[in-house]
């Protein structure tokens, strides 16, 4: 009885075994089954990061159900030009919280360094998942340059103006209303926003956005952001560079620049208005029509006297300082010492008189000796003299030119973009400040202040004569 059950016991066993070895392939194909041919093609590796810079790592990445990161493997053999493979790193994939541990899956991370900025396609990847070998694609992706190190960028939109753009040249009548946006790029926050008033033209600005407001932008974006809208109508033909503009902006990487001005600069070629053009200006008083040469030193009234002590003192020494020799007089130091107690700006030097008659007469001088010494035929002397000449009359001219310039003292106040008291600009000049006079027109003469343009009321500038 014991041996029969002994029997039946190895009997049981052995059918268990026959069993097992049977069921085995049946396992094996279920286990292979797990991961399809289909699913593999179905994989892709995606970007991790929303954006990507130049000289930073930027990853992609790959979730494979159901494969442990022991029977997965990677190789990545070929990548474009400018791009550098960093490495990989596999880690488990739990897709579901409740997932047990017969569930999770693999996470495989590639990282990469772009070169330059630009649009990059990198070839599919050749991973082994368990015992299937396939070749993942990789997602395309747009490079942007490292915000870190990039300086702001400024453009200009000339939308539906009327104006021919060919590269940095712009062509437009003059009395054409042209509309403008500014624009940055890579940039946080707007901390100094101003622009100098060009010449002969309306210049006004029609909308300011946020950034323009000291807002601090949050999250990089590489789209350009308006700064101000504006509008500008030329008066004059001519040639003129487009108005330039202070601005300082922080970048992305914490750094304070000034934007370079030949982002925007353009070359603006004004040309003759259209025939009609002026009329309705003339009619409604929008700008004085006629652009006339400065006046001259002879038609000049004598201006009102500043009320202000000080300043009335200050147009005293440009005067003096204007018909005195420099190194026999100390009105220049005194003069200087007096603007930095007013806080104003300086005018380093004012053209003398008495400096341009003196190097006229010793031309002059200088001339006759050089005929009267050729004449006796001493000619090493004659030419001595020739060369003193030459000097003096190139000094007389360059001096002539410089002392020819009309300056004056303004009162101070608002200057205006156009000569009427309509083209308020909004930017006011420092009371006493020295400004050079460069047009008149109609009552208003139209002046110069450091980086400062525009026209103000005749009566309000003294000028040094």
């Amino acid at each position: 009885m014991e041996k029969s059950t002994a029997r039946n016991r190895k009997f049981g066993i052995g059918l268990l075994v026959l069993l097992f070895v049977q069921l085995l392939p049946v396992f094996r194909v279920q286990e292979a089954e797990a991961i399809s041919w289909a699913y593999v093609q179905s994989l892709r590796f995606k970007k991790v990061e929303n954006y990507f810079f130049t000289d930073t790592d930027c990853s992609f990445i790959v979730n494979i159900e159901n494969v442990p990161p022991e029977k997965v493997s990677v190789s990545v053999n070929d990548v474009p030009e400018g791009v550098s493979f960093q490495g990989s790193s596999k880690g488990a994939y739990m897709p579901y919280s409740n997932s047990s541990s017969d569930q999770y899956g693999t996470t495989l991370t590639l990282s990469f360094r772009f070169n330059q900025p630009g649009w990059y396609q990198i070839k599919s990847i050749d991973v082994r998942i368990d015992e299937t070998y396939a070749k993942i694609p990789v997602e395309n992706v747009e490079v942007f340059e490292n915000p870190s190190t990039v300086r702001p960028k400024i453009s200009i939109d000339w939308g539906n103006s009327n104006v021919q753009v060919s590269g940095k040249h712009v062509k437009v009548n003059a009395g054409e209303r042209i509309v403008f946006t500014m624009y940055i790029q890579y940039a946080i926050q707007v901390l100094n926003f101003s622009w100098k008033l060009p010449e002969n033209s309306i210049f006004k600005e029609l909308e300011h956005y946020d950034i323009s407001k000291n807002v601090v932008v949050g999250e990089f974006s590489p789209d350009k952001m308006p700064l101000a809208l504006f509008e500008w109508q030329p008066l004059k033909p001519g040639t003129y560079d487009f108005p330039e503009f202070d601005i300082l902006a922080t970048s992305y990487g914490g750094i304070r620049y000034e934007v370079n001005y030949k982002d925007y600069k353009y070359e603006m070629e004004v040309l003759e208005a259209d025939e009609n053009f002026g009329q309705a200006e003339k009619d409604e008083g929008v700008f004085a029509y006629a652009f006339v040469s400065p006046p001259s030193t002879q038609e000049a009234v004598q201006k009102k006297a500043l009320e202000d002590a000080p300043v009335d003192r200050l147009f005293e020494l440009y005067t003096t300082e204007r018909h005195s020799i420099l190194l026999f007089s100390s009105t220049r130091d005194e003069r200087l010492a007096l603007e930095e107690e007013l806080g104003l700006s300086s005018i380093s030097h004012v053209p003398s008189v008495p400096l341009l008659i003196l190097a006229w007469s010793l031309c002059i001088a200088s001339f006759i000796a050089t005929i009267l010494l050729f004449a006796l035929k001493k000619i090493p002397h004659a030419a001595v003299c020739a060369v003193l000449f030459v000097l003096l009359l190139a000094v007389g001219i360059l001096y002539g030119h410089q002392a020819s310039k009309q300056y004056g003292i303004y009162e101070g106040g608002e200057i205006y973009s156009i000569p009427e008291n309509t083209g308020g600009s909004g930017v006011n000049m420092p009371k006493g400040s020295p400004v050079l006079v460069k047009h008149s027109a109609s009552g208003w003469l139209y002046v110069v202040f450091n980086d400062t343009y525009g026209w103000v009321p005749e009566n309000t500038v003294r000028l040094i004569q």
